[in-house]
């Protein structure tokens, strides 16, 4: 037989459920699933047992609780309260009906019934109302059958767990309000129970109340005095605790009906006492008996049920152990884990703590480098500046040189131009004496044949002469020939005067023309060594620039612009009329102002416009505004012209 198979619900647990039961307010004699679980969760269990509880209470499953089945939840939620496991179906024994139960309706009372209050409302009942005969016939059949005397003790004991005998006023009344009568009835029932009036309820005093207060229950009318058949064997039969008006009163009509009873009366009556004594006796006895074997069996429960306490409590103590070793246990790795948790981050923050230091150490370390740089780069910076104004100086000076240069340049390409006209003067001069003079040799050879026809002529006379042959004629023709042969004579020595004087003045000429040659070549020569210092000059300039803009590209201090106009090839252009500009973009100028134009420029440029710097300022201007400045040309042009 299993512990689930033994589980019960006792009176005194019945009654305090229906308290309960009654507090909730049913309508119709359930309570809604909501009442349910909100009271349940109270109880400080989870939902999920909770519903289990729900599950094995609500036999017809209809979603609502009655009393019985509210009993049963409260049973099992008391149950897994103590460390119980839930059963897998509901007990057989928390299924049956259990025993009668002391309440069947009311409401649940108040608290102030323990209060001062409540305790002398029950103590300030009147009992000076209509007197009425404990013996009457109403009441003579109220009496503890033996069926309900043993329940009552059972109740009392469990309440008495002190073992005194007794309970007091606030316990009595703590399960006299659970039944839910009014507290006029609990307080008249508290009245006739307390026999001794001391405010406390024995055990035979507690069964007499319950007995009332079932008899309440059940709708009976409670007696003004405590009827004869409740009062217990040791307890006079004249009420003579209750008042003493009601004493005298019974004290009057004993004497008087004694005085009417006749000696048989008086043998019967006896008899009659004698009967009633024994079989109260015997029923004693029984009931003795039977409280004896209840008290037994009750022993034995008990026993069991501390066995099983026992049992359990070692269990659970055994569990507890197990769970303290295993949380031990866990404690233990949870120390170790700890300690190996903290010895990590003791490495990690040792390791944090150098890989700080480090990084302090290597910032320091870079700070001075960058200090020390710091300065070097000043001190470059500073002779950086004094280089540029330097050059600047020297790029000054040397554009001074320049212009002289361009100036020295204009004046020897005047001479130029001088001596070239003088040339082709001195050519058309030339030209004409080569004429003439092929005119006088022509001449010269025309007289030359004549002369020798004439000699020839003159021969032929000579002959005929000296043959005697009549030369007049002939002698006449002869002087006229001769004449005109001196004539001829003096035209060819005339003409090689002129031809002498002719060769002498080309002579000179030609003296002249090499020695204006020489001055040219010269002039040629000093223009030559003069663009190529220029040129050379210029070269330096441009290095010396390009090397102190790497300079400060190194030590991050250049200007990325001026750096790309420094490494770029550059042509030089001179404007030929005024520009200004009209965007940030463009450069303005004035007439001969001489341009650094960019080859390649850093920037795109559109056609018809190009990319140049003066000085520090870059920038875009229209192509028709300047001209190339080109010296090699200008040196060829000389060239050729010498040359021809």
């Amino acid at each position: 037989m299993s512990e689930w198979d033994r589980w019960v619900i006792t009176t005194d647990d019945r009654v305090k459920h229906d308290a309960q039961f009654q507090f909730l307010k049913p309508v119709g004699g359930y309570i809604t699933g909501d009442q349910a679980r909100v009271f349940f969760m109270k109880s400080g269990l989870s939902v999920m047992v909770l519903g289990q509880i729900w599950a094995l209470a609500d036999m017809d499953m209809d979603g609502k609780m009655d009393k019985k089945e509210f009993s049963i939840a409260m049973f099992l939620i008391k149950k897994t309260l103590e460390g119980l496991p839930l059963p897998p179906t509901l007990p057989p024994g928390l299924r049956k009906d259990p025993q009668p139960a002391f309440i069947t309706s009311g409401v649940t009372l108040s608290l102030s019934l323990v209060s001062d209050s409540g305790h002398n409302g029950l103590c300030s009942v009147s009992s000076n109302g209509q007197d009425s005969n404990p013996a009457s016939t109403a009441y003579q059949d109220w009496i503890i059958t033996s069926a309900n005397r043993p329940r009552y003790r059972l109740l009392f004991n469990q309440h008495d767990r002190n073992k005194r005998g007794f309970l007091t006023g606030v316990e009595a009344r703590s399960i006299l309000s659970q039944y839910g009568l009014p507290n006029p009835i609990l307080a008249h029932i508290w009245n006739l129970a307390d026999l001794d009036k001391n405010g406390n309820l024995n055990c035979d005093e507690f069964c007499i109340a319950i007995f009332l207060i079932e008899k309440a229950i059940s709708g009976s009318q409670l007696p003004n005095t405590l009827p004869s058949g409740l009062l217990p064997s040791n307890q006079p039969r004249a009420f003579g605790h209750t008042s003493p008006s009601v004493t005298a009163k019974q004290d009057n009509e004993s004497k008087e009906s004694k005085s009417y009873l006749s000696f048989e009366d008086k043998r019967r009556e006896n008899f009659r006492q004698g009967q009633a004594e024994l079989d109260r006796r015997k029923q004693e006895l029984a009931e003795k008996m039977r409280l004896d074997e209840e008290i037994r069996l009750e022993n034995e429960r008990l026993e069991r049920e501390k066995q099983q306490k026992l049992r359990m409590e070692k269990e659970r103590q055994q569990a507890v152990e197990a769970e303290k070793q295993a949380e031990l246990s866990r404690q233990l790795e949870a120390q170790r884990e700890q300690r190996r948790r903290q010895a990590v981050e003791h490495r990690m923050k040792a390791a944090r703590d150098a890989e700080k230091q480090r990084q302090i150490e290597s910032e320091r370390i870079r700070t001075d480098a960058l200090l020390k740089e710091r300065n070097h780069i000043q001190t470059l910076l500073e002779q950086a500046v004094a280089h540029r104004a330097s050059l600047l100086e020297s790029a000054s000076s040397q554009q001074q040189r320049l212009l002289e240069l361009d100036s020295r340049l204009t004046v020897a390409q005047t001479e130029v131009d001088s001596h070239k006209t003088s040339i082709n003067e001195m050519r058309s001069k030339r030209d004409a004496y080569e004429r003439d003079i092929r005119d006088m040799t022509e001449q010269v050879e025309a007289a030359k044949a004549e002369l020798t026809h004439w000699q020839r002529e003159k021969e032929q006379l000579s002959l005929r002469m000296a043959a005697g042959v009549d030369m007049n004629p002939v002698m006449e023709q002869y002087k006229t020939l001769q004449s005109m042969r001196e004539a001829r004579i003096k035209t060819i020595e005339q003409l090689r005067n002129k031809l002498n004087e002719l060769d002498q003045n080309m002579t000179q000429q030609g003296h002249e023309l090499a020695t204006r040659r020489n001055k040219i070549d010269d002039s040629q020569d000093r223009v030559t060594r003069t663009m190529l210092d220029l040129v050379d000059l210029r070269h330096s300039v441009e290095q010396k620039m390009q090397a102190y803009k790497l300079k400060r590209k190194s030590t991050d201090l250049s200007i990325s612009t001026s750096t790309t106009i420094g490494s770029t090839q550059k042509e030089l252009y001179e404007a030929m009329f005024d520009f200004t500009a009209r965007h940030p973009d463009e450069l303005s100028f004035t007439t001969g102002t001489l341009i650094d134009v960019f080859v390649n420029a850093p920037t795109n440029v559109g056609p018809g416009w190009l990319y140049g710097q003066i000085n520090d300022k870059v920038g875009l201007f229209p192509e028709t505004y300047v001209r190339k400045k080109s010296m090699g040309k200008l040196i060829h042009l000389i060239l050729l012209v010498f040359i021809k």
